[in-house]
């Protein structure tokens, strides 16, 4: 699907503190597309609730979903634009400090999310 295809529904979009929307406005200036998102948040928690409890669709990184795909809540679709379906996460640590527990235990996760994400 387009993005342009995508935001011919009411959407909600993450605010511009996450990177997934300023990948979508780049995107949408490059296709003159105008955004006017009916909700704009801060918490991913938020939009995933929205989209459930409604008619709206969002864009979000696939592991931002996972239980939901596989709880069949969502259902993920993929976007045809490279820039919106080749995005990456990065963990970032300080160099030669070692990791916390907790950080270590996320990192863990993250790539356990990240390795059981599959989009249709």
């Amino acid at each position: 699907m387009s993005i342009a295809d995508l935001l011919k529904h009411p959407y909600a979009l993450p605010d511009r503190s996450f990177g997934i929307r300023v990948l979508i406005e780049r995107e949408a200036v490059r296709q003159s597309i105008d955004l006017n998102p009916t909700i704009e948040a801060n918490s991913l928690q938020l939009l995933k609730r929205a989209v459930e409890e409604s008619d709206l669709v969002t864009v979000l990184p696939p592991e931002a979903m996972r239980l939901e795909i596989e709880a069949g809540t969502l259902v993920a679709v993929e976007l045809i634009e490279p820039p919106l379906n080749k995005a990456e996460i990065c963990v970032l640590t300080a160099r030669g400090r070692p990791l916390t527990r907790a950080a270590g235990e996320m990192l863990k996760c993250i790539k356990a999310m990240i390795a059981d994400v599959i989009i249709k």
